[in-house]
């Protein structure tokens, strides 16, 4: 984090592609943020209430990793810029247009670029079908940056999931034959895929989603995976693991024993 002692995004819009990087982000930063920095994050568009409570109901934990505040698609840009202005010096600063309209994104780009010539948080801007605009712009806005191109994403794997699929499926036969004749942390996860609920296919196809950044740890070559690695490894996913579980609202319910050891066992709700 560079010395960082907050970090604050500011997130213009909160459609589909917007609540995916929220939500990315709190699973990354849930465990990733060294001790004692702070995560705020200002969303801006559509109904504020109705934004709180989808984000809510679909991660009830979220507020628990950020302050998250929400306001309405009225909120001037000028007012989120002496926002910033008025953050510590210590703070790291993005903002990220990810309205559903490539144009929208590119004009609030630029009145905040405008507003805040001398600032020198970035602006990343969703721009998915405007062809030709990354070049045309490249060099003349530093502090812009485009993404979420289409043709770049928009591959066959991407849209059907096949792949990841197909590793969720592994992953979930192999958790089924390690916890053959044990007690499960619910025994809804001990279904054949097909009768899995798509929250416990979710849970499969995020441990396949972070098998890349496993395999970065060992510089692609798992000849390298000694015991030491292994638990770091081990630890990584069980990080991974309690973030995902802790932001789609589980917590730790009644101690349970399984044979002389004692467990923790997560269930849900967040009363």
């Amino acid at each position: 984090m560079n010395g960082a002692g907050r970090v604050r995004v500011d997130l213009i819009g909160f459609g589909q592609e917007a609540q995916a990087i929220l939500v990315q982000g709190l699973r990354v930063f849930h465990l990733g943020l060294p001790e004692g920095v702070q995560w705020h994050v200002w969303v801006v568009g559509g109904d504020p209430g109705a934004a709180r409570k989808t984000l809510a109901a679909r991660h009830p934990m979220a507020d628990r990793i950020a302050d998250i505040r929400f306001h309405g698609a009225d909120a001037h840009y000028r007012a989120l810029v002496d926002e910033a202005f008025a953050c510590p010096s210590d703070t790291l600063h993005i903002v990220i247009c990810a309205l559903p309209d490539d144009e929208a994104n590119i004009s609030a780009a630029a009145e905040l670029l405008q507003a805040a010539p001398n600032a020198q948080f970035p602006v990343f801007a969703r721009c998915a079908e405007i062809d030709g605009l990354p070049a045309l712009l490249a060099g003349t806005r530093p502090r812009l940056r485009l993404f979420g191109n289409l043709a770049e994403f928009c591959t066959v794997e991407m849209i059907c999931g096949e792949q990841q699929d197909q590793l969720a499926r592994a992953i979930h036969a192999d958790y089924l034959a390690l916890t053959q004749g044990t007690m499960a942390e619910s025994e809804a996860y001990k279904n054949d895929w097909a009768q899995l609920s798509e929250d416990a296919r979710d849970a499969n196809r995020a441990q396949a989603d972070h098998i890349p950044y496993k395999l970065m740890a060992v510089q692609g070559d798992v000849r390298k995976i000694d015991d030491q690695l292994l638990e770091f490894l081990a630890m990584i996913e069980h990080e991974r693991w309690a973030a995902h579980r802790f932001l789609n609202g589980w917590r730790f319910g009644p101690s349970a024993t399984t044979s002389a050891r004692p467990t923790r066992r997560w269930c849900t709700g967040t009363s």
